[in-house]
């Protein structure tokens, strides 16, 4: 969708390369100038297309990068980018409310912690980016409502987040004996209604976005 919608901002003569794991998404017609490609951040082919790309946009990636590999992707992003290049990269970050959110979020980075994955990479990203070599690096939060009181798109968070708590996080942390925050599934599903009830009641309640853009040095 974003380099769709950004290919028919910009003239004919500037081309777009969208990767993706899957082309499940990829639009049947796509215009000429954009290329979509089924591959994975960690596969891109370090020698032809180093130095490519003067723009290099990523996002969404908090729960599909190991830990360990995130190095790793940022230097392969640092590679394929133009000297004088830049880099967006977008991130959730924590999802804030009442104290019942709080424990969900803490059983939330406990399952990721253990499986290895870094819930909190939208914090540690500017820092790798700064060791690799990327200047300028400039860093903003915007809150993204969930609850009634955030009208239509506090509606749309609060569905997709009682799904993702509910339907995702809850087996796996039911497997894991809830890591000690919570005693069995009783206590879980009370806890989400708790958390429900939060986010509709407390204005303010959301999930912070991160935006992070940084410069290749000349």
């Amino acid at each position: 969708i974003w380099a769709m919608e950004l290919a028919q901002l910009s003239p004919p003569s500037v081309s777009f390369t969208a990767l993706d794991i899957s082309s499940d998404h990829f639009p049947p017609s796509p215009p000429s100038n954009v290329d979509f490609v089924v591959k994975s951040v960690a596969d891109i082919p370090a020698d032809d297309w180093a130095n490519k790309f003067a723009f290099v946009h990523q996002r969404l990636l908090v729960l599909g990068i190991q830990e360990k590999n995130w190095p790793s992707v940022l230097r392969t992003i640092y590679n394929v980018t133009k000297p004088g290049g830049w880099i967006q990269l977008g991130e959730f970050g924590k999802v804030s409310s009442g104290p019942a959110t709080a424990r969900l979020e803490d059983i939330s980075f406990a399952l990721c912690s253990q499986n290895g994955v870094m819930r909190g990479c939208a914090e540690a990203i500017p820092t790798m980016l700064k060791t690799i070599g990327f200047l300028d690096i400039r860093i903003s939060k915007d809150k993204i409502p969930i609850g009634k009181w955030g009208g239509k798109l506090g509606d749309l968070g609060h569905d997709n987040f009682r799904r993702a708590y509910g339907t995702g996080l809850k087996p796996a942390s039911m497997r894991n004996g809830n890591f000690g925050i919570v005693k069995d599934e009783e206590e879980f599903n009370k806890l989400l209604e708790a958390a429900l009830d939060e986010w509709n009641n407390i204005e303010g309640s959301g999930v912070e976005f991160v935006t992070i853009l940084a410069m290749k040095p000349l």
